[in-house]
């Protein structure tokens, strides 16, 4: 089907219509900034994103010594309708501080009703936060664990409380209260701790987190890919699948999807993989108007299918890196690359740009945009950790090959500087992609959200 074109200037309020972006001077002198950018393609768009930061200090009794930041980005990819997405934007964040704060003080899970019960917590991190690397990337693990499955069981067993109730004591809307169970959404989360420089990632699902990471003896970029894609394509879910269900290996990742249905094996929502056959027939019986029915996937035998339990991921800001130099930083000391920027991204970028793209893009476009403070290479990006498993980009590569003609637009932001080349880079392919509607342009693209987060050096005076 043929749609009428966009005129550029539509194309470029459409490209920037949902762009948000921010900075944050710490003590060191360091700036941190972060930009968010996005673009659908479903009406309304399944994506939503969200973004915190925490100032740690001291108690007042201390003196109010600064103790550094937490910076929390998430990026979350809805499916079968835009409410699951919504519900985590508003509260994955606060639950996850929540839960960090209660974890490290050894108090108990707290609940958080609303944004302003969050802020009545205390987000002080006392000495137990050690700065042991192991010890701190387990404490955060086990907070963003307890973080994803509480969340995630918050909302698929309300609806099984409702069941609970006598008909007569049911609500009589119950539309808003089952909708975030039966949609369902990928969800990443990252969380960096600008004091003890980590980086922790959370992910459910395949959105993707990829990182710049400098090497100033090599005066190079490294691609470093931070998370895995969790699809019923990857071999590591696979395998996972089948051990967990027994006796059903032939049918419980078909064709990439579990039980030949959904793309994605760890989620939030999808109730109908979670709830048991019994659970869904009484659901449909009793809350469900038709037609909106709740259909049990076939082959559906032992639940649950889809696990909201998160794969956690750290990486220090620093990484040891081989070096071709004789003497690329000091005599004595291993050379090594910094974390100088984060790429977070549901698939719909990463369908059609590869990781290494992604960082070539994003380091060159900060490179001409901040020249006074970040840094600037002549050749390509190398490969660090490749990571990536069951959903490989569909028109790009990662051979590190040069000479790919990525557009730079001056006006761009780095986020939207990567979604105009994700959608063809010249200004007809961004504009004929564009122009296409839903539900049609699903067939050529899916939503987009990208959230790039980056820090620069203290501007020489």
């Amino acid at each position: 089907r043929s749609f009428p074109l966009l005129s550029h200037q539509a194309v470029q309020n459409l490209l920037n219509s949902h762009v948000r972006s921010s900075s944050l001077v710490l003590p060191s002198g360091k700036k941190w900034s972060w930009n968010v950018a996005q673009v659908a393609s479903n009406d309304p768009c399944e994506d939503t994103h969200a973004e915190m930061v925490i100032t740690r200090d001291e108690a007042a009794t201390k003196g109010g010594k600064h103790k550094g930041e937490l910076l929390f980005f998430a990026v979350m990819d809805g499916h079968a309708g835009p409410w699951t997405s919504e519900l985590l934007s508003k509260a994955l964040i606060p639950t996850a501080a929540a839960e960090m704060n209660a974890l490290i003080q050894g108090l108990p899970s707290p609940f958080v009703k609303s944004k302003s019960d969050f802020l009545s917590i205390s987000p002080l991190l006392p000495a137990a936060f050690r700065s042991d690397w192991s010890a701190q990337s387990s404490m955060v693990e086990k907070a963003l664990r307890r973080t994803y499955t509480a969340l995630d069981s918050s909302i698929t067993t309300g609806v099984l409380r409702l069941l609970e109730l006598p008909a007569d004591k049911r609500p009589d809307i119950v539309g808003p209260l089952i909708r975030p169970a039966l949609s369902g959404s990928c969800a990443l989360l990252s969380v960096i701790d600008t004091q003890h420089e980590q980086v922790h990632l959370a992910l459910v699902g395949d959105c993707r987190a990829v990182a710049g990471y400098w090497n100033d003896g090599e005066k190079k970029w490294i691609c470093e890919v931070l998370t895995e894609d969790q699809t019923a394509k990857a071999v590591k879910e696979i395998e996972r699948l089948k051990k967990a269900h027994p006796g059903e290996e032939e049918n419980v990742a078909r064709n990439g999807r579990v039980l030949g249905g959904l793309e994605p094996s760890r989620a939030f929502g999808d109730a109908r993989y979670k709830w048991t056959r019994e659970q869904q027939e009484r659901i449909n019986r009793e809350l469900i108007q038709p037609p909106d029915v709740l259909n049990t996937p076939p082959n559906f035998q032992t639940p649950p299918y889809v696990t909201a339990d998160p794969v956690v991921t750290s990486r220090p800001f620093r990484l040891p890196v081989p070096s071709k130099s004789a003497n690329p930083i000091a005599k004595g000391k291993s050379p090594t690359a910094q974390l100088r920027f984060l790429i977070l991204a549901t698939d719909g970028l990463w369908d059609v740009l590869s990781p290494m793209d992604a960082v070539t893009i994003a380091s060159t476009h900060l490179s001409h945009t901040h020249s006074e403070t970040f840094p600037v290479s002549n050749d390509p990006p190398v490969l660090g950790n490749a990571g990536v498993d069951g959903k490989p980009n569909v028109h790009a590569n990662d051979d590190g090959k040069p000479g790919k003609a990525w557009v730079y637009d001056e006006r761009d932001t780095p986020a939207v500087c990567l979604i105009r080349n994700a959608l063809g880079g010249t200004p007809d392919k961004v504009r004929r992609m564009l122009s296409m509607r839903a539900p049609h342009s699903r067939r050529e693209r899916d939503d987009m959200t990208v959230s790039v987060v980056w820090w620069e050096e203290p501007t020489p005076e």
